[in-house]
């Protein structure tokens, strides 16, 4: 979510939120909810961001459910130890793990090593928005859940071994 903080947007009174912005809010609460049903360790609040993201066992990678500007809802792991190299290094050592990951996870994943840029990310993606309707973003809820648990469950071990010097 680029720009200003809910808050700050223009025609907004000081503390309102766009409706926009508390629809993410209440819809990454209510996954939140969901998730937290099977695995009581999701217990990151949701905010009035475009996203969701908790931490996954080691500073610089983070599980997340987001929604994208192309109108597409991933659950993806997130890597951005903050230096290029290393992030780089951490994506490989997963990638070569590929054919075993998503035998576990159930499917096949977007390996996105984001070459023009410092962070990579390995997803799997719906088409959604926010904007869509209740049902349409209930169907988006029953969908990550799983995922979302079962991306903790099987990259969390392998992200706290990974081989990288800081």
């Amino acid at each position: 979510a680029a720009g200003p903080p809910p808050s700050k947007r223009r025609g907004l009174a000081p503390g309102e939120i766009s409706p926009r912005y508390k629809k993410y809010m209440d819809f990454f609460e209510k996954l939140r909810l969901k998730v937290l049903k099977y695995d009581s360790s999701f217990t990151h609040k949701a905010s009035l961001r475009s996203y969701w993201s908790l931490g996954i066992g080691r500073s610089g990678f983070s599980l997340a459910a987001d929604f994208t500007i192309d109108n597409k809802f991933r659950v993806e792991i997130y890597i951005d130890t903050g230096k290029e190299e290393l992030n780089k290094s951490a994506f490989e050592q997963l990638k070569e793990k590929k054919a075993i990951l998503e035998e576990k996870i159930g499917q096949e994943l977007i390996w996105d090593e984001l070459p023009d840029r410092r962070a990579s990310r390995i997803y799997t993606a719906i088409d959604g928005s926010i904007e869509d309707d209740f049902q349409k973003l209930d169907t988006m809820i029953e969908w990550a859940t799983p995922l979302l648990i079962k991306f903790k469950e099987v990259f969390n071990p392998l992200i706290k071994n990974l081989e990288l010097e800081f």
